[in-house]
């Protein structure tokens, strides 16, 4: 395990996450359903390729985020995901050629507790 800004929050996060796509299989295979069905309909609708390509795509995109969006909604991992940018943002502040020569380095990893 590399020791860099929220690495506890960023596993914790990533098991929240495939839990949640675990426990939603059947939203999201309903969700690729739909996916499948609108880009069938789009290549069966006669229309100019550039404008069916650019659809296409749109429609490839939707799908991505809606699919991206539901896992981080349902995991409830939004505030993991807020704390672990905060302490990378407090360590790119920190770990800065100017405060270095002020005398401040940056340590990782520190537990507090028995936890």
């Amino acid at each position: 395990m590399k020791n860099r800004p929220g690495e506890r929050l960023r596993g914790r996060q990533r098991r929240a996450q495939r839990e949640a796509a675990k426990n939603h299989l059947r939203h999201l295979a309903v969700l690729a359903g739909i996916f499948v069905i609108g880009v069938a309909l789009l290549a069966i609708i006669p229309m100019v390729s550039i404008v069916k390509g650019f659809l296409i795509g749109f429609l490839t995109a939707t799908f991505l985020g809606v699919m991206g969006w539901l896992i981080f909604t349902v995991s409830g991992s939004y505030g993991w995901s807020l704390g672990r940018m905060g302490e990378e943002f407090t360590a790119q502040a920190i770990d800065s050629t100017a405060r270095h020569r002020q005398g401040w380095r940056l340590v990782n990893g520190l537990k507090y507790g028995s936890g």
